[in-house]
């Protein structure tokens, strides 16, 4: 019996160890147990068996505090020789087949006939092989086998109550279970449940400004591990994160924190390992619906260890220098950098950036040591505070210290640059050494005061001054035989002893005599001319000529010169009033050896004759008819005239225009002025008319003399004052006053002697005056007879005569022969030839005046009787019909005569008396 009882504990002791995380037992339907083992770290579990219709017992399987994620269990226990019947227990013969069993994976154990572990591959084989029992564990294979998850066993009894049996297997020894339980525990790729392992996070390095800090979680420990950092001078503290993991805090402060702080690191840990429990029902608590779990002791806590490493590397700085030069030099340059005034390193560059790296926290210094010849932006060196991570960047330009200018120039006596200033460049205190420049035909005349020395402060400049080797000048000149100059002359100069050479020139209508000796040579101390001598090649000359049809010169002519083969241009001129007819052929052509005459000839072109008549308004000519001639479109302009007591009434419209093509008039038409009266009465004192009036009628401004009369037995007593002067406006009336004179002797007639006074004649209106000259010439402008001139009153007719001379003919009857007097002077000149006399078609004035006979004027005049009154009147003529007939006297002549004719009657009068 001990013996049995014995196998079966050792059969369920290979089921618990083969579960592994099962206890193998049977539960009611819907019945929870539930083990917490004492140690809060172990894993509990919970199980849940019930029935189905299909008799397929199913486990739902899930951690403690896990109520989501469930996984199902499915154990399959197929026995023969139960009861038949039962409720919850089947054999394999009832089974048409095994369709249900579709997913392998959620199979973990089938026990069939005492085999505990076998596959789904195997169920199936011996279903289709009709096996129900033989095989026994013995006869396992490792194909078999079961290779998923280690299975629980349980049987079945009736009524659901928990009965159970020894399940023994015949002929199984206790080292068959052990076979059994080593092969299960040891398949290829499936060993053995393995301890928790411990799990821990990548350490972090990182600073809060005050402290180093480093920080990574773990869990799978029990409590109280024994953790450690590689680095020193570190706190640690603990604390809980969710889902079972626990975060460590290492602190340093970074006041005390060293170059070894911030590098790779190491952290170890030391402690047990959390488990899971395996438990088994105990059998002898029999019946009992509580069931009580028994712990195998079989997976206990274990010492682990475990390491973790990292680096604070990521919490040092750096400082980049940017350095740059102000004249972009690549000149080298050192910089330091201190820590704590202690110098750390030292970095050279030329014109670049560099980088102080892996620079642990704290207080820094840079300093440049700044090259040759510069200034630094930082010369006294720059200070900072250096944060974890943090890296600084510095600008520093370095500034060209200037340097000083030498200039050197090299000039004339009269300070003209000869060469290009030199200019040498040195910081204070250097050296400089300077030459003079070698410059063709100059010599150093002046040289400065040195030629070496030391660079100062500020800029400066020497000069050199240069005396220039003498030089002559070659002047070519060309001439001709006389020395005119016939081309510009050349001149070379150049330093004496230097070559020259010139050359003739051609010159147009020249030809050289020859080449002057001297043509070429070397320039010499004195200057030196070259003379060229031309001889003039031969000229022809063209005339131009402009002429009428008769050959008569229009225009002064013209002439060109040129060279024999040359060609000339001629074109006629333009002559007013003229027209070219004939062109000559000749007109443009070559100069000849010969000269040569071009002849333009003209036609005069017509014109036409304007006659200006001045008449009253019956077409009497008041005046000289005038003409004037012109050519057509020429413009033309008449003017009125000033004709004594004559108005203008009429202006013709044609007074001004342009000549036309035929002839026509211009007629000024006038209208006779209103004479004024002048009454000449003789009263006595009592204002009674003692003899006749006297009657003159004259124009305003006209002058008068008027007189007064013999009356027997009066004598005048007043003269009036306006007994002379010139008529004005108005009529008026001259009064003589006259008193009585008492007389005792009786009233008898007495000869009156005759008075030696001249007779008080009315004068005649004397207005403006005008003169003619007339001439007597030949052709040529000499004088043949003696000229002679007369006055007459303006707007008064005149007329001239031709006179006759030995061996000359008239030419022309001048067109002013006759005419009226104008206020100015007038040429009458008459022209001679010696040749045939022409006929002068006006009518000769007539034969010569002779003088006037006052005797025989007066022997044959007719006496007036005393009462017949003396009236002069002449508005009773006009004065256009009164115009002297061909050989009389003119009218002027008459006007005299006729104021002596009337004082010598009045004398002659009174005398007889």
């Amino acid at each position: 019996m001990k013996n049995s009882v014995k196998k079966v504990f050792a059969l369920l002791l290979i089921a618990v160890l083969v579960i592994g995380t099962f206890p193998a037992t049977s539960f009611a339907a819907t019945t929870y147990y539930e083990y917490v083992n004492s140690n809060t770290n172990g894993k509990a579990i919970l199980m849940e068996n019930k029935y189905s219709a299909t008799d397929t017992s199913l486990m739902n399987v899930r951690q403690k505090d896990d109520t989501s994620n469930k996984f199902t269990a499915y154990c399959l226990d197929f026995e023969n020789g139960l009861s038949s019947g039962s409720h919850n227990s089947y054999t394999i013969s009832s089974l048409e087949s095994i369709s249900y069993l579709t997913n392998a994976s959620k199979i973990r154990a089938i026990v069939n006939n005492s085999f505990p572990v076998i596959s789904v591959d195997t169920l199936q084989a011996r279903v289709n092989a009709g096996l129900s029992s033989g095989n026994k564990i013995s006869q396992l294979t490792s194909t078999e086998a079961v290779t998923a998850i280690q299975a629980a066993i349980w049987k079945y009894s009736n009524n659901r109550n928990v009965n159970w049996t020894y399940w023994y297997a015949p002929g199984i020894d206790e080292n068959d279970v052990y076979k059994v339980y080593n092969y299960l525990t040891n398949l290829p790729g499936e060993s053995a449940p393995a301890l928790p392992q411990i799990q821990a996070t990548q350490p972090t390095a990182t600073s809060d400004g005050t402290n180093i800090v480093i920080q990574f979680n773990y869990k799978n420990l029990l409590a109280n591990p024994t953790i450690s950092l590689s680095l020193t001078g570190f706190t640690k503290t603990e604390a809980s994160v969710s889902d079972g993991w626990t975060q460590v805090t290492f602190k340093k402060s970074l006041a005390s924190a060293t170059a070894q702080d911030f590098g790779s690191f190491t952290v170890s840990l030391n402690g047990k390992s959390n488990y899971v429990d395996v438990f088994a029902f105990n059998p002898k608590d029999g019946r009992d619906k509580t069931q009580t779990l028994v712990s195998t002791g079989l997976n206990q806590p274990a010492t682990v260890t475990k390491t973790v490493t990292g680096t604070s590397s990521n919490l040092l700085g750096s400082v980049t220098v940017n350095k740059s030069f102000s004249d972009n030099a690549a000149t080298e340059v050192s910089f330091k950098l201190l820590k704590n005034n202690v110098v750390i390193n030292t970095l050279t560059t030329q014109n670049h950036s560099l980088v102080f790296s892996n620079l642990v926290p704290g207080n820094y210094s840079v300093q440049e040591v700044t090259p040759a010849h510069y200034t630094s932006s930082i010369a006294n060196g720059t200070s900072f505070t250096l944060t974890c991570s943090e890296n600084k960047v510095l600008n520093v330009t370095n500034t060209a210290i200037p340097r000083t200018v030498l200039t050197v120039h090299h000039v004339s006596e009269a300070n003209v640059t000869l060469a290009a200033d030199q200019t040498f460049s040195g910081y204070a205190e250097e050296n400089y050494s300077i030459n003079a420049a070698t410059i063709p035909h100059y010599t150093v005349l002046t040289k400065p005061a040195t030629e070496t020395g030391l660079f100062g402060n500020s800029n400066f400049e020497v000069t050199y001054v240069y005396k220039e080797d003498p030089k002559s000048k070659v002047t070519a000149i060309y001439v001709d035989e006389d020395d005119n100059v016939l081309a510009a002359p050349e001149e070379v100069v150049n330093y004496v002893g230097q070559s020259y050479t010139t050359a003739a020139k051609t010159i147009n209508h020249y030809a050289l005599i020859d080449t002057p000796v001297n043509a070429t040579g070397t320039h010499d101390s004195s200057d030196i001319t070259v003379k060229y001598i031309y001889v003039e090649n031969d000229k022809s000359t063209v005339y131009v000529y402009y002429v009428d049809e008769d050959n008569n010169t229009l225009s002064p002519s013209d002439s060109m010169s040129g060279y024999a083969g040359e060609s000339y241009t001629t074109s006629p001129a333009v002559i007013a009033h003229y027209t070219l007819i004939t062109t000559p052929d000749n007109a443009n052509g070559i100069y000849a050896e010969d000269d040569a005459t071009v002849t333009y000839v003209y036609r005069e072109d017509p014109k036409t004759t304007i006659t200006i008549k001045h008449q009253d308004a019956e077409g009497h000519d008041l005046v000289a008819i005038a003409t004037i001639s012109g050519y057509a479109d020429e413009a033309y302009s008449t003017s009125s005239q000033s004709i004594p007591n004559y108005t203008l009434s009429s202006t013709p419209a044609n007074s001004n225009g342009v000549y036309g093509d035929s002839p026509f008039d211009v007629v000024y038409v006038y209208t006779p002025d209103d004479k004024l009266v002048l009454t000449v009465k003789h009263v006595d004192e009592d204002n009674v008319s003692i003899a006749s009036d006297d009657i003159i009628k004259g124009y305003p401004l006209d002058p008068y003399t008027t007189s007064s009369k013999s009356i027997n037995g009066y004598q005048l007593k007043t003269t009036p004052e306006n007994a002379s002067g010139s008529f004005g406006e108005t009529s008026f009336d001259v009064i003589y006053i006259y008193e009585k004179v008492e007389t005792t002797e009786p009233e008898t007639e007495t000869q009156t002697q005759p008075s030696t006074q001249p007779p008080v004649v009315p004068e005649q209106p004397i207005g403006p005056q005008g003169t003619v000259l007339v001439n007597y010439v030949d052709t040529e402008g000499n004088t043949l007879g003696s000229s002679f001139s007369f006055t007459g009153s303006v707007g008064t007719l005149y007329q001239t005569s031709s006179r006759s001379f030995d061996g000359y003919s008239l030419v022309e009857t001048p067109s002013n022969a006759s005419g009226s007097f104008i206020d100015g002077s007038i040429t009458v000149s008459y022209v001679y030839s010696n040749g045939e006399i022409l006929t002068n078609e006006d009518t000769p004035l007539g034969e010569a005046i002779a003088p006037f006979n006052f005797d025989s004027f007066y022997d044959n005049m007719e006496m007036t009787t005393e009462a017949e009154e003396f009236i002069v009147d002449d508005e009773e003529t006009p004065l256009a019909d009164a115009l002297p007939q061909t050989g009389q006297a003119s009218p002027e002549l008459f006007y005299g005569l006729g104021s002596l004719i009337t004082a010598a009657g009045v004398f002659l009068k009174k005398r007889s008396k």
